[in-house]
């Protein structure tokens, strides 16, 4: 906790724990197995406030650092994708060459890495509507066409001797990535996603559209997504001022 681990991490560890001492209990090394003692956190312990993760997204200003600063390497190209296209962690790692236009103009999404375990396996997208062809623009078609032309010869994301990257692989290199860069926040992998529906938004796409590119079933898990600053705000109730001119 003092480190900042999520809920979820925190829980697998617990569960781990477990497994191992009754290992060591059959085994005879101990009585009685101590850590099915351990409470389970939950949510609501006070003591997670400070590892809470915050679901944001990034500012113009730490998008055009990242744009420019992250390495040009599979982690920072692969960031790039996530920021201007949408795609979960998950889909970037079970990308393949074949799923990206030769032009970079488009990326199809029927695939997904789910961690099994503690072991990285390829599955099915989250949900039927996850399956979708995403357009990219020309800003962030470069990144896509490095990975595209960078990638392993089954899949982009292709470690050594295992046959799909995981998920915690990613994001530790992800957070180093970050830390080298002044004046971006250290927001999760996942926070690029809610950074493609707020820049979206800023933009002025409706709303249907956005849950569409982002393969949601409702506007309302889009709208969980999004996160609107004060300028948009401002430019919304203009339209207030050009009423009272007429």
């Amino acid at each position: 906790m003092e480190k900042g681990y999520s809920l979820s991490q925190i829980r697998k560890c617990r569960a781990m724990l477990i497994q191992i001492f009754y290992a060591a209990e059959d085994n005879g090394l101990i009585v009685k197995n101590p850590a099915v003692r351990a409470k389970k956190i939950r949510k609501k312990d006070k003591r997670l406030a400070k590892a809470v993760h915050v679901k944001d997204s990034f500012s113009e200003h730490e998008i055009r650092c990242l744009c420019q600063e992250l390495p040009h390497d599979l982690i920072g190209e692969g960031t790039r994708a996530m920021l201007g296209t949408g795609m979960r962690l998950q889909e970037l790692l079970a990308l393949t060459s074949e799923d990206i236009a030769e032009d970079g103009s488009s990326v199809r999404i029927n695939k997904a890495i789910e961690m099994v375990d503690g072991q990285p396996q390829l599955d099915v997208p989250k949900s039927e509507l996850s399956n979708r062809s995403i357009p990219v623009s020309v800003e962030y078609r470069k990144a896509l066409l490095f990975l595209r032309g960078n990638g392993g010869p089954d899949r982009i994301y292709q470690p050594g001797r295992q046959p799909y990257y995981g998920v915690g692989s990613f994001r530790r290199r992800y957070y180093t990535a970050l830390k080298h860069i002044s004046g971006v926040r250290r927001l999760s992998p996942h926070c690029c996603r809610h950074t493609y529906a707020t820049v979206l938004e800023k933009r002025g796409v409706p709303l249907q559209v956005i849950a569409k590119l982002m393969g949601h079933a409702s506007v309302e898990t889009t709208g969980v997504y999004l996160h609107t600053d004060m300028d948009t705000l401002t430019n919304a109730v203009s339209v207030l001022d050009e009423e009272g001119r007429r």
